[in-house]
Parts: structure tokens; sequence; C-alpha cells
């Protein structure tokens, strides 16, 4: 059994905190993040099958 992937892991494989993780998950355009943080984060959640909790 695989263990489920979180934002904790794609924070760790980016190396950026999980704040920022979730910001760019949840498309907080408020927030002034990088494009190149953005591609990283998404490249990566999507690379790893990252899929939300839904119960979180």
């Amino acid at each position: 059994m695989t263990s489920k992937i979180t934002i904790k892991d794609i924070a760790r494989e980016v190396g950026i905190s999980v704040t920022t993780v979730s910001y760019v998950l949840n498309q907080r355009n408020d927030q002034k993040i990088s494009e190149e943080t953005c591609n990283k984060v998404l490249h990566i959640s999507n690379l790893l099958n990252y899929t939300p909790n839904q119960a979180a």
C-alpha cells in the first residue's frame, strides 16, 4: 500500500513552505508567488499524482 501524497511532500520536494504550496494549489492570486515557483509546484504535484483530501 502506498501512502497518500500531501502538500508537505510537495513542499519538501520543491524546497518551499507548506503555506506557499497551499496558496499555489488553491490559486490564491492575492499572494506574490513567482511564476517559476508556481510552475514547480504544479509540475511536482502532477508528477506525484497529488489529489486533494476532500475531508480536509
